[in-house]
């Protein structure tokens, strides 16, 4: 999921030079296109209140394949990612990233959405 979608292109009427600032908001890049895992898992629990269960399940693979990369090695659970390539970006590790994930995988398992204290970390 992007935090901005189309993003947001030099000369454009919304464009502000201050989005150059260390390059972060480039177009698909950090807030300006660049995907959002912690978004993605906000959209996922959407869908399953919706009771789009199958599209749910979907978009939790693509959440997946999101925080299986990483640059040094597999789930990293990076900040964001480049809106065009999916390269990771960002920091990685972050703690958001993968909650919201857990989070969204407990409520595509349950088919509803479920109250953050009926999740248990413990499946053993």
């Amino acid at each position: 999921m992007k935090a901005v979608h189309p993003a947001v292109q030099i000369g454009e009427r919304d464009w502000r030079d201050y989005y150059r600032v260390r390059g972060l908001n480039l177009p698909h890049q950090y807030h300006n296109g660049g995907i959002w895992p912690f978004i993605g898992g906000f959209y996922v629990v959407a869908l399953v209140k919706a009771a789009q269960l199958q599209e749910a399940q979907r978009a939790l693979e693509r959440l997946a394949d999101l925080a299986r990369q990483g640059r040094q090695a597999e789930w990293e659970f990076d900040e964001w990612f480049h809106g065009e390539s999916g390269r990771p970006m960002g920091f990685s590790f972050q703690t958001w990233s993968a909650a919201m994930y857990v989070y969204a995988y407990e409520c595509v398992r349950a088919q509803r959405a479920i109250e953050l204290e009926e999740i248990s970390l413990d499946h053993a």
